[in-house]
C-alpha cells in the first residue's frame, strides 16, 4: 500500500497560500515528488513558479495561472481547487507538522523504490555485497532533506504572530482538543500539539477516571485515541468507559444488572466506536 497522506498535501498547500516563505521553505528541504497526488503536485509547482516570479499567491492569482496554461479545467476546475485552497482548513502554525508529514511519506515510498529495484536487479554476485548497496542507498535516503530543529528568533516571532493571527480568526474557538474539563480547556486552551500531560495522584484518587473522561472528549472530537492498560483487562476498560459515558453505576457493570432503559443509554454510548487490538495490547477509541 503507497504512502499517502491527502489531508496533509493539502493542508501543506492551504498554508503555501497563507505566507509564501512557506512555498520556499518546502523548496528547499522536498521535491515537487512529495506530493503524491498529481494534482497536488502541479499546484505546488504553478505556486512555486508564482513565488518563484515574485507573483502574489492566493485563490484568486493561482486560479489565473492555472487558467492561463491550460490546466484548469483538467485538474477539476472551481470545484476542486476551492476544495483545495477556498476551504477552511490548516493554520500556517502547523506547518511544520504538515511539511514533515509529507517528508515521511516521500521518504517510505521512496525506500520501496529502493527495495523493490533491488529485489528485481539482483541475480548473482556477493549477498553480502547486495546488501551493503541497499544499505548504503537507505541510510543516503534517510540524510534526504534533512530539516533543522532549530530556528531564528526571527522565524520563531514571526510564527508566534501567526499563532495570534489565527487565535483572533478562530473568534474564541479552542485551539487544541478539548478535554471534557470546562475550566481545565478555559485556562489551558484544550490539548494541544507537542504537549505531554502528566496525571499524578494517590490511590483510588480517580487518576483513571479523570483520564478516561479527557480520551472520551478527544475521541468524539475526532482525535485518534488510544489507552494501553497494565492494570485492568479491555473489558473491564470498556465497562469503564460506557460508565462515564451513559452515568451509569459501575456496580450495574460489576453485577450486568441492567433494565431496558440502561441498554438505550449504552447503545447510544456506542457511538463513540472501540476497538481492541490483542497484537498491540491496546483499546483503541475513535469517533
Amino acid at each position: 500500500m503507497t504512502a499517502y497522506n491527502p489531508d496533509a498535501e493539502q493542508a501543506v498547500l492551504q498554508c503555501m497560500c497563507e505566507r509564501v516563505d512557506y512555498i520556499h521553505d518546502f523548496g528547499q528541504h522536498l521535491p515537487a515528488e512529495a506530493f503524491h497526488n498529481d494534482g497536488h503536485r502541479t499546484l505546488y509547482l504553478t505556486m512555486f513558479a508564482m513565488a518563484k516570479d515574485d507573483e502574489k499567491v492566493d485563490l484568486t492569482t493561482v486560479v489565473s495561472r492555472l487558467v492561463k496554461n491550460g490546466r484548469y479545467e483538467r485538474l477539476g476546475g472551481a470545484a476542486w481547487i476551492n476544495g483545495i485552497l477556498g476551504s477552511i482548513g490548516a493554520t500556517g502554525a502547523l506547518y511544520v507538522h504538515y511539511r514533515d508529514i509529507l517528508k515521511e511519506t516521500y521518504l517510505h515510498r521512496e525506500a520501496l523504490k529502493i527495495l523493490e529495484g533491488s529485489l528485481s536487479s539482483f541475480t548473482e554476485g556477493s549477498i553480502t555485497d547486495w546488501i551493503a548497496e541497499i544499505s548504503q542507498s537507505l541510510m543516503d535516503l534517510s540524510q534526504f532533506g534533512e530539516i533543522s530543529k532549530h530556528k531564528k528568533m526571527s522565524d520563531l516571532v514571526q510564527d508566534a504572530l501567526t499563532r495570534y493571527q489565527d487565535a483572533i480568526q478562530a473568534n474564541g474557538k479552542l485551539r487544541g482538543v478539548k478535554t471534557g474539563f470546562r475550566w481545565l480547556d478555559h485556562y489551558l486552551g484544550g490539548m494541544q500539539p507537542g504537549h505531554l500531560w502528566v496525571v499524578g495522584g494517590s490511590y483510588s484518587d480517580g487518576k483513571s477516571s479523570y483520564v478516561g473522561q479527557m480520551m472520551l472528549s478527544s475521541a468524539k472530537e475526532g482525535a485518534a485515541t488510544a489507552l494501553y492498560g497494565l492494570e485492568m483487562p479491555p473489558d473491564e476498560n470498556v465497562d469503564r468507559m460506557f460508565a462515564q459515558e451513559t452515568q451509569i453505576g459501575s456496580d450495574e457493570f460489576n453485577r450486568g444488572s441492567f433494565t431496558r432503559e440502561d441498554f438505550g443509554k449504552l447503545t447510544r454510548g456506542a457511538n463513540t466506536r472501540t476497538e481492541y487490538d490483542p497484537t498491540a495490547g491496546a483499546l483503541k477509541l475513535v469517533a
